[in-house]
Formats: C-alpha cells, structure tokens, sequence
C-alpha cells in the first residue's frame, strides 16, 4: 500500500484515487488527542500572553511535515494547501486553520503558501 500521488499524476475531484493509493490514512488515535490538548490549552495561554503557546508540538509537526500527515498533504505541490485545510480542519478549530496550515506550508517547503505568485 502506498500513500499519496506519483509527481506528474493529475487527480479529478469527485473520483476516488488509483488503485493501490490511500488518499487518507487514519491518523493515529495519540496524535489525535494530541491535537486536541494542545487546542484546549491553546485558549489559556493566549489569554495570559505566552507566545510560545502558538508552537505545534514537535510530534504533530513531525507527522504533518515530514510522516502520513505529509503523504497526504504532498506539500510543495499544486493544491497543497487546499489538501492540508481538509486533513485538518477536523483537528483544528476554524478560526485557526489557515494560520496554522500556512506555518505548516512554510517549515515544509521554506516558502510561504501563494509566495510564488505575481
């Protein structure tokens, strides 16, 4: 089994994946009530003005950047960012989903999301 799509292949919305590809692995259950602390405590430590409450843990970060979270993702791609708001908005409250996918976006590919536009 493979996750993701090979460079060069084009997938039509509203069709299900290649045979033998998994568009969207289950994420693991630990990582899943990661995500939910980190955004319960999220609220608290904004409140108090602590700036470091804004750091995804290393963990998350791991799995969106660089584990499955990336194979879904396939970062540095056309739609990237669009594939990332779907696999996390279910983890990440709305008012935070775009900030928190265009960070993910920059430390992924070095370069922050529609930079390359004109």
């Amino acid at each position: 089994m493979r996750y993701g799509w090979e460079p060069g292949q084009v997938r039509i919305v509203n069709q299900p994946p290649p045979a033998g590809v998994v568009d969207a692995a289950p994420i693991p259950e630990e990582l899943v009530l990661a995500s939910r602390a980190w955004f319960a405590t999220l609220a608290v430590h904004l409140a108090l003005g602590d700036a470091d409450a804004f750091a995804m843990p290393d963990d998350l970060a791991d799995y969106w950047i660089h584990g499955e979270g990336a194979a879904k993702v396939r970062w540095c791609t056309e739609g990237a960012f669009e594939r990332a708001r779907r696999a996390l908005r279910e983890h990440v409250p709305a008012p935070m989903l775009d900030g928190t996918v265009a960070n993910l976006y920059k430390r992924a590919c070095g370069k922050w999301p529609g930079q390359d536009r004109d």
